[in-house]
């Protein structure tokens, strides 16, 4: 970046002054002065990341949230699962129950059939001892009438031998008619007891209604067999497991804006000729920055399940967007000596703008996950400025200085993260994360002219995330709370070495300084494949604050 202003030295000549790696001289009368400008277009290897950083934390939140939707998903169907083998369990325990007590129902019909049977066959023998008896005092009364009717025979003999012959005839017609009596008797008697004998034979032979064991009547037909109802038993509740699903397609937008603010203080020193030998005067740098970004994010992606094994599952995605952003610098120069040189002061405008575009791709199983992004940006620089540079040498005073320069860079970003997460419910998770980002900056030929090379960025992060869930409605929504620290533990290039001032010139380099985030998020899931999210987030550090906010909507089909 070159700048020429008309001045008039103490010989009366005029000479254009020259931006020359630094400082501002005329290359003939030594005098010279320390450019604020020049610093602060140098600083612009820094601030120009910011945008890509910007990016790509709003391309890391919207991976987050689509990973985090699928997680979700995941966490529910395995409760879903849980919950279906719970009741299967219960219904189960159920069932063993019925079948017990089904088992127990028969062993008691069985004892009481056992019972009446036992119960029936005492019936049966004693109906038989008393038939029994009843023969032997039958049997026992035939025999005492027949030693009743021999006792009587012999008593009538004994009277018949005593009697007359003269009553022989008349003992014989009463023996005939005694002979007659005794078959009679005898005819009655056997008549008698083949009454007995038929009596005793229908006897047995007739049914015994009470002797008989219990059976139960058969069945009128066919049919199940019922089954009675417990107090505790269980109906089987359907719960609905939702088959392994195909892939899906899906497709998102974000808008994203973002403020930021460094500020810096170094030390730096001025060197001139005035023709008694190279003078150097030290003076303090004090720089401020204030960086806003704005732009949006969009994008498709295809969800796959049930890679590995049931349950995991990755997500693979393009992204495209545009980043607008807005860098203010001002530049204070104070000698150590003061007022020689007089004070400097500069103020730089800087836009950054342009397309993005990237892939992504991210795993999930169980509680872990893990993302990886690849994304270019393409930004054109346009830089403006305006500088009262203080002058010592041959010539003490202040001069106006103003300038512009525009170039271009391609700024290349890869950054993951991985992380686990653990519930503490069914709505409450736990989630450490650490990551990891790199950038390479590649600017175009004409961007040495305003003191930048190409460079190198590498962050690390950790932290964690705290999320809980509610339903409003039909919808659900999950809170997320994320606490991260983050350093650029390397900066490497960026602006020219060779300039007048280093690298501990940069007041705004911010390489090795920790900084902390906290983000909140409010993710909404609609349904019918409908999701959205709002976030905010603020930074800060050692002098150093930035706070931004992002919101969008993804739909899936």
């Amino acid at each position: 970046m070159t700048a020429q202003i008309g001045n008039s030295l103490l010989d009366g000549t005029t000479a254009p002054y020259t931006l020359q790696n630094g400082n501002c001289t005329n290359g003939v009368t030594g005098s010279g002065a320390f450019s604020g400008a020049a610093l602060a277009s140098q600083s612009l290897s820094d601030l120009s990341q910011s945008a890509t950083t910007e990016t790509n934390r709003t391309t890391s939140s919207a991976i987050a949230n689509r990973r985090a939707e699928e997680t979700q998903r995941s966490a529910d169907a395995d409760r879903q699962r849980q919950r279906q083998r719970d009741t299967d369990a219960r219904n189960e325990q159920a069932r063993e129950r019925r079948r017990s007590d089904q088992a127990g129902e028969r062993r008691r019909t069985e004892r009481r059939q056992d019972a009446r049977s036992q119960r029936a066959t005492e019936r049966r023998r004693e109906s038989d001892r008393r038939d029994e008896a009843a023969r032997t005092r039958r049997a026992e009364a035939r025999t005492q009438a027949a030693r009743t009717r021999q006792e009587e025979a012999r008593r009538d003999a004994e009277r018949a031998r005593r009697a007359d012959a003269a009553e022989e005839r008349r003992e014989a017609a009463a023996a005939s008619r005694r002979a007659q009596a005794r078959q009679a008797a005898e005819r009655r008697a056997a008549a008698e007891e083949r009454r007995d004998e038929a009596a005793a034979r229908r006897m047995r032979a007739r049914p015994d209604s009470e002797s008989r064991a219990y059976e139960p009547p058969p069945p009128s037909g066919p049919g199940p067999r019922p089954i009675v109802r417990k107090g505790y038993d269980v109906e089987p509740v359907p719960v609905y497991v939702p088959p392994p699903q195909g892939p899906r397609f899906g497709a998102f937008a974000t808008g994203y804006g973002d403020f930021e603010q460094r500020s810096g203080r170094s030390a730096g020193a001025v060197q001139y000729d005035a023709g008694g030998g190279v003078q150097t005067l030290p003076f303090t740098v004090l720089q401020r920055s204030t960086t806003r970004t704005g732009g949006f994010l969009g994008g498709i992606d295809l969800t796959v399940r049930d890679i590995a094994e049931p349950g995991d599952g990755a997500i693979f995605g393009l992204i495209t967007g545009y980043t607008d952003t807005s860098i203010a610098i001002s530049t204070r120069t104070l000698p150590q000596n003061p007022g020689f040189p007089p004070n400097g002061a500069a103020s730089t405008r800087v836009s950054l703008t342009g397309p993005s575009v990237g892939a992504f791709a991210t795993y999930f199983n169980g509680g872990f996950s893990f993302d990886q992004t690849l994304k270019a940006d393409f930004f054109g620089l346009d830089q403006t400025f305006r500088e009262a540079a203080g002058f010592t040498g041959l010539v003490t005073n202040v001069a106006n200085l103003a300038g512009s320069g525009r170039t271009g860079v391609t700024q290349l970003s890869a950054f993951g993260n991985a992380n686990y997460r653990f519930f503490a419910s069914d709505t409450v998770w736990f989630e450490p994360t650490v990551g990891y980002q790199v950038t390479h900056s590649f600017y175009e030929a004409s961007a040495a002219q305003l003191g930048l090379r190409d460079g190198n960025l590498v962050r690390v992060q950790g932290g964690a995330r705290f999320g809980f869930e509610t339903f409003l409605g039909a919808t659900r929504l999950t809170t997320i709370l994320t606490g991260l620290a983050y350093e650029n533990v390397l900066i490497d290039g960026g602006f020219i070495q060779a300039g007048a001032f280093g690298s501990n010139v940069l007041a705004l380099n911010d390489e090795g300084k920790l900084r902390g985030q906290g983000i909140l998020t409010f993710a909404l899931d609609h349904g019918n494949g409908l999701s959205s999210f709002v976030q905010g987030d603020v930074r800060g550090g050692d002098r150093y604050f930035a706070a931004g906010g992002r919101a969008g909507f993804r739909y899936q089909w």
